[in-house]
C-alpha cells in the first residue's frame, strides 16, 4: 500500500508539479555550515523524524529547537520549478542568517542531484526524505513550510514562490 501511495505521489508530482525551464547559477563556494542540532534543555517537539543530509550528518526533530522559524523546502532534482526556486531559498538563508532561522532542503530522488546542487549555489543542509516528514508535504513540488520551535506548521507555500513571497512570509512569521 505504501509502494502504491509513493508511485502515485511522484507519478502525481511529475505530471503537475513542474513545467518551467531552469536557470544555472554559480557553483556554491564553500560546504554547507551544519547547526548543532542538540537543544539545550528538555525539547517536546510536535512531531518526530531522523534523517541524515547528503554528507551523512544525522538530524532529527530536536533542530527545530531554540529556532524561532525552520523552512523546509520540498523539492526533486528533476522538477524544473523546483530547481528554479533554489537560488532564491539560499538567497532567503543567507539574508534571515542568525539564531532565529534556519532552512533545510528535502528530496527523494537522489539522481542529478549533485548537478542541481552545484548550478544553483545551494549551500544550506540537504536532508533526505522520511516517511514522518509527508504530512508537511503536499502532493505538489515544489512546496516549502513554515515551523515553529516545535515544529508546529505556520505556513505553507504550494508551487514555486518569487523571492519577494519567501521573504514576505519570514518576515511576517520572525515578527510574530
Amino acid at each position: 500500500m505504501k509502494k502504491a501511495l509513493l508511485f502515485f505521489l511522484l507519478f502525481s508530482l511529475l505530471l503537475c508539479g513542474c513545467s518551467r525551464t531552469a536557470e544555472t547559477a554559480p557553483a556554491p563556494s564553500a560546504a554547507p555550515e551544519v547547526p548543532n542540532c542538540e537543544p539545550e534543555t528538555e525539547y517536546v517537539s510536535a512531531f518526530y523524524f531522523a534523517t541524515t543530509d547528503r554528507e551523512g550528518s544525522e538530524w532529527d526533530a530536536g533542530c527545530f529547537a531554540g529556532k524561532k522559524l525552520t523552512v523546509l523546502n520540498f523539492f526533486e532534482p528533476w522538477c524544473v520549478s523546483c530547481v528554479e526556486e533554489l537560488p532564491d531559498l539560499q538567497k532567503l538563508s543567507e539574508q534571515f542568517a542568525g539564531p532565529d532561522f534556519q532552512i533545510f532542503g528535502v528530496y527523494l530522488t537522489e539522481e542529478g542531484m549533485d548537478e542541481v546542487l552545484a548550478e544553483t549555489g545551494v549551500r544550506y543542509p540537504i536532508l533526505h526524505f522520511v516517511p514522518e516528514l509527508e504530512f508537511l508535504a503536499s502532493a505538489y513540488i515544489p512546496t516549502t513550510v513554515f515551523l515553529d520551535e516545535h515544529g508546529e506548521l505556520l505556513a505553507q507555500l504550494v508551487g514555486a514562490q518569487s523571492y519577494e513571497a519567501l521573504e514576505a512570509t519570514a518576515t511576517e512569521l520572525l515578527n510574530r
